[in-house]
């Protein structure tokens, strides 16, 4: 029984030291700020602040794939990430629809769209309370 006990304890001691090891592999890490840190503070410039949050975003797989879209909408019009989306007052996206005719044949319509996305500056790394782990 008491060798069971001892390689138990072997185990899960090789396990938590795995997984301090793989710290890199977490969405945040402990030498992050604050969770309650605004996003916007987290550099000295939005665009930097904002290269934090894509940093963090790009570790989940949701995250990942939601910015490859942003990055190849914005491609499409030689726009970079940083044009679509931005710092504001609110979280909202703006998106404005342009309708193009022909001139020799008004029939031939082309549309085309410009989103623009507001992250809310004011906004945390984590938005709620009940979120927030244990320190």
């Amino acid at each position: 029984m008491s060798r069971i006990l001892f390689l138990t304890l072997i185990i899960l001691t090789s396990l938590n030291a795995a997984a301090g090891e793989q710290g890199k592999d977490y969405l945040f890490e402990d030498d992050a700020p604050s969770m309650n840190t605004r996003w916007y503070d987290l550099s000295r410039n939005s665009e930097d602040s904002l290269r934090v949050v894509l940093k963090y975003l790009k570790k989940s797989k949701s995250g990942k794939a939601l910015l490859a879209k942003a990055i190849a909408k914005g491609e499409q019009s030689g726009e970079t990430v940083f044009d679509i989306i931005k710092g504001g007052n609110k979280s909202i996206t703006d998106t404005t629809l342009i309708r193009k005719f022909a001139a020799e044949n008004p029939q031939e319509v082309a549309y085309e769209t410009k989103s623009i996305v507001y992250l809310d500056k004011n906004l945390s790394r984590i938005d709620r309370e009940d979120l927030i782990p244990f320190q």
